[in-house]
């Protein structure tokens, strides 16, 4: 389904939606996509060296300000990537950048395990990790960020990376509230992975008391 450009470039704050103006929006349903992007948007600088066109990512484009505007520069749309897997053995589980946090909780349950998140069930999730996240189980757990334990990205050579205690951990420390939006972390990320608590952790919790 291709979506009509007037509705591509549209963010949650229809006011800066208003100045949203990206040359081109490509909406990535797979992770290849947002590398065949990053791919194009090098063969153009290397062929017309004068075309500096920015390259930007959104995911549920609930950014107030509109920062994933992109304007005059091509924008990433990675919502279509919403696969999720949990890994029960390291008690992690795994979303692509477009999941939701209504989604998160949807294929969380039942499965005994939380995470700390947000409120809106309509905010993506790689927003919320990279401004730092906060919900109700934060005064246990901390920030959604501080549940991060990898990222799968687009790097901007073009290629597949990933950020982990053992790969690029400096990338792992920047996507821990390095602030969303199209400047803050040097790739497409198209997956997150985190640590996950078991729900029994929180039965009979008296801190409001």
């Amino acid at each position: 389904v291709v979506t009509p450009y007037a509705a591509a470039r549209t963010t949650w704050n229809k006011a800066t939606s208003l100045n949203s103006g990206p040359w081109a929006v490509v909406q990535a349903s797979a992770a290849e996509h947002a590398l065949r992007a990053v791919s194009c948007a090098r063969l153009e600088r290397t062929r017309w060296p004068d075309r500096r066109r920015r390259l930007c990512a959104i995911a549920g484009a609930h950014g107030f300000e509109g920062d994933g505007s992109c304007n005059g520069g091509v924008l990433v749309d990675v919502g279509g990537l919403r696969r999720s897997s949990l890994n029960p053995e390291r008690s992690e589980v795994t979303f692509g950048s477009g999941v939701t946090i209504g989604q998160i909780v949807l294929a969380l349950n039942g499965s005994k395990r939380v995470m700390p998140l947000g409120h809106c069930v309509t905010v993506g999730i790689t927003g919320v990790t990279l401004s730092g996240g906060q919900g109700l189980l934060s005064r246990r757990y901390g920030l959604t960020a501080d549940s991060l334990v990898r990222v799968e990205y687009v790097s901007v050579n073009g290629a597949h990376a990933v950020a982990d205690a053992q790969h690029n951990n400096d990338l792992l420390w920047l996507a821990r509230g390095a602030g969303a939006g199209g400047d803050h972390f040097p790739g497409i990320i198209t997956a997150l992975t985190f640590a996950t608590h078991s729900d029994a952790e929180i039965t009979g919790w008296t801190e409001f008391k």
